[in-house]
């Protein structure tokens, strides 16, 4: 059950020694005046973030349709009857009322889908080559150039394109999706089945088989597809410097970030022990906690921590944690966790969560930034160098017990509760050292 909201923040800035907003030095050492740090992800629509049911049913689509993938290659042919109608909603509109369910989510993000393909059946053959009887054109498909004479085509392009002759006549991708989903089972079952798919069919040059393996081939960059869009909807790190003054009392969060009227997020504390936990309820609802492998001496200096997710082509999951650099967790779940990023999306609180304004602690914050996943890339390296660059002088905030921000959604300023104070990190020290707050 989860706990009633916190209220809505007092505006510190009614104080003038307790600013409403703060200036923290970027990742590269310019200031970011007004808000807590930079962010490089998506900007997601309310249309998306209005509909996890329907981000839900797209996922699950795209499970069935890897699943599928599988099963034929390991020897089920029968398979081919849910990857056809995963096919079709995925790309195709059915009835009147419904909609092409990765066109929408891509066309909701902004993401102008492409594939590449080889010339079409209706491109002409060699003079030395004879009229064939049947010929199959396009292969293979791809989402990147993978041969010279690959041609790059959007979606609609893509379902309109000729990839197979039969006589003089000639179907393309949307056609050879209809004829498995409506007539071989895949949305229904038909007695009634077009007289070229029969004859195709029946040919021993290529037959049910074959036209299978066709399909097998849309099928294969369809959810490369799928999976391309959900990595831009979910993928992030996430970086921040802080410290807290020794271990806590309980199992502390120190950002928490949700989703509108929702429960997906994630959230970022320390337990009692001092080791970092990231938890995650993805869009299916299932929450996750994964917790590092040692503890962190904080000592009196700033640390480094970076908190990756990202998606598999397999849709697993793989969860990584950095602390000063060193990585302390990872992990690749079988499971998608599909988290939409981007904290500007989100209600965002700072030093407790969305559920409680109980759960944080003593916090020093010098600076937060979210991009793409980086893995060992040259940006992780310099935000990492940055961090490292900090001295006694190095200003932050300082968060008491019981104080916490909140940022809502579309927005990157903080309000805070009550005493935050800006101060470097040597007369944080100096100020706790005269009257800690009572508990950490």
């Amino acid at each position: 059950m989860v706990e009633q909201g916190p209220p809505k923040p007092k505006v510190a800035g009614s104080n003038p020694a307790w600013p409403a907003t703060f200036e923290f030095q970027s990742p590269f050492g310019s200031d970011i005046s007004g808000h807590l740090g930079t962010e490089s992800v998506t900007v997601i629509s309310n249309q998306v973030l209005g509909s996890m049911d329907h981000l839900a049913n797209l996922l699950a689509s795209v499970q069935v349709l890897n699943d599928s993938i599988l099963g034929i290659r390991n020897g089920s042919p029968h398979q081919i009857i849910p990857l056809s109608g995963q096919l079709r909603a995925l790309l195709l509109e059915g009835r009147k009322d419904s909609v092409a369910l990765l066109l929408e989510l891509a066309s909701y993000l902004g993401h102008d889908l492409k594939v590449y393909s080889m010339p079409d059946s209706e491109a002409p053959l060699p003079p030395s080559v004879p009229e064939p009887l049947v010929f199959v054109s396009g292969l293979p498909f791809s989402l990147r150039r993978e041969l010279p004479s690959q041609v790059k085509l959007s979606i609609p392009e893509f379902l309109k394109r000729k990839i197979i002759k039969y006589g003089q006549n000639h179907f393309d991708v949307s056609q050879l999706i209809r004829w498995f989903a409506n007539k071989a089972g895949g949305a229904h079952y038909s007695r009634s089945w077009p007289e070229e798919l029969v004859a195709l069919m029946k040919l021993p040059v290529i037959g049910r088989q074959g036209l299978q393996n066709v399909l097998m081939q849309v099928a294969k960059v369809t959810a490369e597809l799928a999976v391309l869009v959900f990595r831009e909807l979910s993928d992030e790190e996430f970086f921040v410097q802080f410290w807290i003054p020794g271990k806590c009392d309980k199992p502390t969060v120190f950002f928490d970030t949700r989703l509108p009227d929702s429960v997906v997020g994630w959230a970022l504390g320390c337990d009692k022990v001092g080791r970092i936990f990231v938890e995650l309820t993805g869009i299916d609802g299932r929450p996750w906690q994964f917790v590092a492998e040692h503890c962190i001496e904080w000592g009196q200096q700033l640390h480094h921590l970076r908190f990756s997710r990202k998606l598999h082509q397999d849709l697993s999951t793989e969860v990584s944690i950095w602390v000063d650099g060193e990585q302390v967790f990872t992990n690749r779940l079988r499971w998608p966790i599909v988290v939409p990023n981007g904290m500007s999306n989100c209600n965002s609180y700072l030093n407790c969560t969305s559920a409680s304004t109980s759960t944080g602690g003593t916090l020093f914050l010098r600076q937060v930034f979210a991009c793409r996943p980086t893995t060992e890339s040259e940006l992780a390296k310099a935000i990492l160098a940055a961090s490292r660059a900090w001295s006694p002088s190095t200003k932050g905030i300082l968060l008491s017990k019981g104080v916490y921000g909140h940022s809502p959604v579309g927005s990157r300023d903080y309000k805070f509760s009550g005493s935050a104070f800006q101060k470097s990190f040597k007369g944080a020290l100096r100020y706790l050292e005269k009257g800690p707050p009572a508990g950490i």
